[in-house]
This record gives C-alpha cells, sequence and structure tokens, in this order.
C-alpha cells in the first residue's frame, strides 16, 4: 500500500511540477501554490500511514510470538520439565526392541520434537518474533533440545526418504547459542 501511494504522489507530484510552473519565468499562481501544499500534504499522510501500518505489524507479530509461545510452554515445556535424558534414552531403546509402552513414549517425544519444528518454523519465517521468543524463554528450548537431541537422531536415522526432519528446530537451537554467547 504505501509503495503504491508513494508511487501515485511522485507521478503526480512530478506532473504537477513539470506540467503546470513555468520555470523560466517563475510565475505561479494560487492554484499551483494550493496544489504544491496538497501534494506536500498527501506526501506526509504516506509517510505516517507506513509508519503505523509498520509499528502495527511488529506488535502483532510480538502478540502472536506470545500466544504461540504460551500454547508451546503448555504443551511442550510442562509436560517435559521432569523428563530426564536417562528417559530419552530408554524410550529410544525400547522404540528399537519393539517394546509397545516404550515405543508410545517415543512417539510422544517426537509429537513434541514436532511441536517444536512447527514453532521453530514460524521464527525462521518470520511469523514470530525471535527477540520477545528469546526474553520469554529461549533458553529453556535450548535445554529442551539438549534433552530431545537424541529423539531427533533416532528420527533422521529411521527417515525414509531425502528430507531432514526437525531441521528447523536444530537451526533455532544453534540461533540461541549464538545469540546466548
Amino acid at each position: 500500500m504505501c509503495a503504491a501511494s508513494a508511487a501515485h504522489f511522485f507521478y503526480y507530484g512530478s506532473v504537477f511540477l513539470l506540467g503546470s510552473l513555468t520555470w523560466f519565468d517563475m510565475s505561479f499562481d494560487i492554484g499551483d501554490i494550493i496544489s504544491f501544499f496538497l501534494c506536500l500534504i498527501s506526501f506526509t499522510a504516506i509517510i505516517v500511514t507506513c509508519h503505523y501500518e509498520r509499528k502495527h505489524k511488529k506488535q502483532e507479530k510480538i502478540r502472536d510470538t506470545l500466544l504461540a509461545f504460551n500454547t508451546l510452554q503448555k504443551d511442550v515445556f510442562d509436560p517435559l520439565i521432569m523428563c530426564s535424558s536417562k528417559d530419552v534414552s530408554d524410550a529410544i531403546e525400547g522404540y528399537r526392541i519393539d517394546d509397545e509402552a516404550y515405543t508410545e513414549i517415543y512417539k510422544m517425544y517426537k509429537t513434541q520434537v514436532a511441536r517444536c519444528e512447527h514453532f521453530a518454523i514460524g521464527i525462521s519465517n518470520n511469523v514470530y518474533d525471535f527477540d520477545t521468543f528469546y526474553k520469554l524463554g529461549g533458553i529453556h528450548l535450548k535445554y529442551l533440545y539438549q534433552k530431545l537431541e537424541p529423539i531427533i537422531l533416532e528420527s533422521r536415522l529411521n527417515s525414509h526418504d531425502d528430507s531432514i526432519p526437525f531441521t528447523e528446530f536444530e537451526k533455532l537451537y544453534h540461533r540461541i547459542c549464538d545469540t546466548n554467547k
């Protein structure tokens, strides 16, 4: 919207300046002066509109980040807060020997990793604001990644196509580590 408005302003402004003013004798009539001030007011309105539109989008992005992080915390962080690295290793070993109980636990961990992957995709596509996420608890996601990394590696070993599972989650983990330095 802003680019189109600015293009109209510059087109009509140039028509006004080149078409209605006589540059050689510098004669102006009242219509030229009014037109100039109307163009100036239009340009100012475009600038103000663009500023508020950008500010509104940033606020909306932050609000979306807050909502998504709240859901992530409720659905992923809270249920896995007591899980240990040994629990994850046991689930993988049980999954490998086809133990039904451990297979269910493994699938639950994998589902939680998938939820983190979805959130990470939102961060990487700028749907969510990284700075807001990091302030809310990005460090928790870092520790969660470290705890669930064996699940990610096992998923990659068992992947039957050319895609690499959970790459966005891994990228977000490295971005958090780089920010944390």
